[in-house]
């Protein structure tokens, strides 16, 4: 998996999502079918784990959007995103 390909993928789902939400255009199904347009176009093959990953939760990612998470904040909740503090981990942890 490429990290920074499937966490700017999903930040870009989850912008989608809030999008459809605010625009009152939102349900679950079209969503995931717009979400899961957008992982081809992205990512395609590469990152085709992630995006089921982000077409099956767009009802979550909708309830997170409402109680104003940021794109980072639900993008780490889903594993998509790494945060600092577990990247930097990950960097010590390489050096043992």
């Amino acid at each position: 998996m490429n990290t920074t390909l499937a966490c700017d993928i999903c930040k870009s789902a989850v912008a989608l999502v809030a999008d459809e939400a605010k625009l009152g255009n939102f349900t679950i199904a079209a969503t995931a079918v717009a979400v899961d347009a957008l992982c081809n176009l992205l990512g395609g093959a590469v990152v085709r784990g992630e995006c089921k990953i982000l077409t099956d939760s767009v009802k979550k990612i909708a309830t997170l959007v409402a109680n104003g998470l940021s794109k980072t904040e639900i993008c780490q909740r889903l594993s998509l995103c790494i945060d600092d503090d577990a990247m930097w981990a990950m960097v010590m942890l390489s050096f043992y």
